[in-house]
């Protein structure tokens, strides 16, 4: 078991310039995943940057508690944002080892600063 999953703070990821301005008009915040081919997807829309990093939370949440996991928080320009969510997960118990780092400047192009990340393996 395999996932990743990240919360933008930006509207690149997300093509199509009607879905950027609603998307920033309600503060439209997309969870992406890739899939085993690498290709994105969107795997949840939620509203705010809070609302966000919870969703993460929540559904790491739901990766862990199916069995002991590793886990790795990446940020990028988005390093307080990461050590909460970490310090989150640490509580839950689950989790034999755990890991905070950037992520490549190469995601962030697509994104823009505040990107959120995580992968749970298991």
């Amino acid at each position: 078991m395999c996932s990743r999953l990240w919360s933008t703070s930006g509207g690149a990821a997300e093509s199509g310039l009607f879905r950027r301005l609603w998307g920033g008009l309600l503060d439209l915040k997309p969870i992406i995943s890739i899939d085993e081919q690498g290709r994105y997807f969107t795997y949840r829309k939620v509203r705010g940057r809070r609302q966000s990093i919870d969703e993460l939370y929540s559904i790491a949440r739901e990766l862990i508690e199916a069995g002991k996991t590793r886990v790795a928080v990446m940020h990028g320009n988005a390093l307080e944002e990461a050590t909460a969510l970490l310090e989150r997960l640490k509580q839950l118990g689950k989790v034999e080892e755990f890991h905070l780092g950037q992520i490549s400047p190469v995601m962030g192009v697509h994104t823009g600063p505040g990107l959120l990340g995580i992968a749970v393996t298991g």
